[in-house]
């Protein structure tokens, strides 16, 4: 790279060589380069400096490719907004028009804030591309679409993957295991600064709230939160920041506005950070912003300089929404006027168009099917069903029709896969733990539906499941082979002697079920397991006689008790164990 021209330029040379990148792997351009840690490509790049307040202010921006050909629909924006919720210095930036998802971060730097900036810009390019390695084919998966996979122009596609994917296991979730690096007195002597971007503070238990103000919007421009108390279920302990917007907006225009905000943000130069992402408040029509600091990149007076950011985004939130606003009302009010509107689209104006559009799908797709139903019966293409008679089938006849193929089963199972894919993401400290995680959950709840619909535990399923739990044991942090084998012997072994008990009370389908569960969880999480499952077949079976919709001679399908266990000890079975031993 060429002698640095200013802070922004030295900054990128800062990021190259801390990652270690190679000129193999990577194309320089003039103000950025590009590169492959291993299927996707990074860009990192400098834009030139502007006079600001009386510094030369240069903006940062790093974005990796995740999506392509993803669907502009309303599941797709609920999704991604869910995504958001757990922001860690860089957003999930979702562009409709372009049907592609990446991860982005950017910031500002001048010359006094360039030691704090360079490091942790670098902390978030290499948290964002290892993040999109781990996750971009279950999202694929959650979202619709395609990984946007691509090769080095010269080098051609990456075989092998750079060492810097492995940071998040190997840095980042080892730092979080570790206490917060902030106590209440931070947030003290936070609540304390001066000039203040706030007219009302708090700091209790750890914790900040503000209510943030500026000259042009003295009654408040948003309300501030941050805390060192709560975990990133990926991460670990941190810095959580929060700011939220308060509006009146209808849910899907909250939802649409969120997007187009984290759009417009890439290119706003009157916020200095942004290393989160806007996103809907759940229950509320306010907007939010989510940021999460992890311990390895917090440093004394985080606290005091994002409250600053926070403030400078609040005061820009606010003008999009003004100016918005207005805009919205001039374009609608044009045709009236019988003039044409030419201004250009605000983020409110293309949140209504993007809200308009789905309303639109959707009740197209309402008429297409109701169009089908109410057809005629001689219709070409449609055949009459003889009438039937309504008899009460008995309950293997009912079982046996829930066993017919269904068009929706492959959608279930889809489904199921990745929901527990989001799942393990946000709660497993590695690659192999999610995979693991993952397929636990989605086995287990796929056990649970065929036994509810069938009756029946498939070996085609268990079987398999338990030979990968207990090979991939072995490369796991936990529970590790001997547990994993151990754990198996336990499920099965205890499930095996309720059967001789009970003389056949409970399937086999129920011991393969309990043996591969072991294999994935050790075996002191299953003793947690099976213990778990009969206090929720009990308050089940309790729960349903009460509403009077099942009888004490009726059978009861274990597998949704023994799955719902397992997901249980899975996520919190450690806490549960410590709280019990105390």
């Amino acid at each position: 790279m060429s002698a640095p021209l200013d802070t922004g330029l030295e900054v990128l040379d800062f990021v190259k060589t801390s990652m270690q990148i190679d000129d193999q792997w990577s194309v320089q351009g003039t103000r950025g380069f590009t590169w492959w840690a291993y299927r996707l490509a990074q860009r990192i790049s400098a834009e030139p400096a502007r006079h600001s307040h009386g510094f030369e202010v240069a903006r940062l921006s790093a974005e990796t490719d995740l999506l392509r050909n993803v669907p502009s629909t309303r599941r797709t924006a609920e999704r991604i907004a869910l995504l958001n919720h757990h922001a860690s210095l860089s957003a999930f930036i979702w562009d409709p028009d372009a049907r592609r998802v990446r991860l982005r971060c950017s910031a500002g730097v001048h010359r006094e804030t360039l030691g704090t900036v360079k490091n942790l810009f670098a902390a978030a390019v290499s948290l964002q591309v290892a993040d999109a390695h781990i996750k971009v084919d279950g999202l694929a998966k959650l979202l619709g679409g395609e990984p946007d996979v691509s090769s080095h122009p010269g080098s051609g596609p990456r075989s092998d993957m750079d060492d810097m994917l492995h940071v998040i296991e190997r840095l980042y979730a080892p730092e979080g295991r570790k206490p917060t690096p902030f106590t209440p007195a931070d947030f003290a002597r936070a609540a304390q600064m001066k000039p203040a971007p706030w007219s009302k503070v708090t700091s209790d238990d750890g914790a900040l709230n503000a209510v943030l103000n500026a000259e042009r919007y003295p009654s408040g421009t948003g309300l501030l939160f941050a805390t060192g108390s709560q975990r990133h279920p990926q991460l670990g302990s941190g810095l959580l920041v929060l700011l939220r917007i308060p509006t009146s907006f209808e849910k899907d225009l909250a939802l649409a506005l969120c997007h187009e905000l984290n759009l417009a943000e890439a290119h706003a130069w009157e916020i200095p950070y942004c290393f989160g992402a806007w996103c809907p408040q759940p229950d509320s029509p306010d907007l939010a912003y989510v940021t999460f600091f992890p311990t390895a990149v917090c440093r004394p007076g985080f606290i005091e300089a994002m409250s600053v950011q926070m403030a400078a985004r609040a005061m820009w939130a606010r003008g999009q929404l003004e100016e918005g606003l207005d805009e919205a009302r001039a374009y609608a009010t044009a045709p009236q006027r019988s003039e044409e509107y030419s201004g250009a689209a605000t983020p409110v104006r293309l949140a209504l168009g993007r809200t308009l559009e789905w309303n639109a799908h959707e009740t197209l797709e309402q008429v297409s099917a109701e169009t089908q139903d109410r057809a005629p019966s001689g219709s070409p293409g449609l055949s009459a069903a003889p009438p039937v008679a309504k008899t009460v089938e008995p309950v293997s006849s009912r079982r046996a029709n829930r066993a017919v193929n269904r068009p929706w089963d492959a959608m279930v199972t889809i489904g199921l896969g990745a929901i527990a894919f989001l799942i393990a993401v946000f709660t497993q400290p590695g690659a192999i733990e999610i995979i693991r995680a993952g397929l636990l959950i989605a086995i287990s709840a796929l056990l649970a539906l065929t036994n509810l619909r069938t009756g029946m535990i498939p070996d085609r399923i268990t079987l398999p499941a338990l030979v990968v739990g207990l090979l991939t044991s072995a490369a796991a942090q936990y529970p590790g082979l001997l547990s994993a084998l151990l754990g198996a012997l336990v499920g099965g072994g205890v499930v095996l002697l309720i059967i001789l008990a009970t003389r056949g009370g409970i399937g086999g389908g129920v011991l393969k079920m309990a043996a591969m569960i072991g294999a994935f969880l050790g075996w002191q999480l299953t003793i947690l397991t099976l213990g778990l499952s009969f206090v929720v077949s009990g308050a089940a079976a309790g729960g349903l006689r009460l509403l009077g919709r099942r009888q004490a001679r009726d059978s009861i399908e274990f597998a949704p008790y023994l799955a719902t266990a397992a997901t249980i000890s899975l996520l919190v079975g450690d806490q549960i164990i410590r709280w019990y031993l105390r």
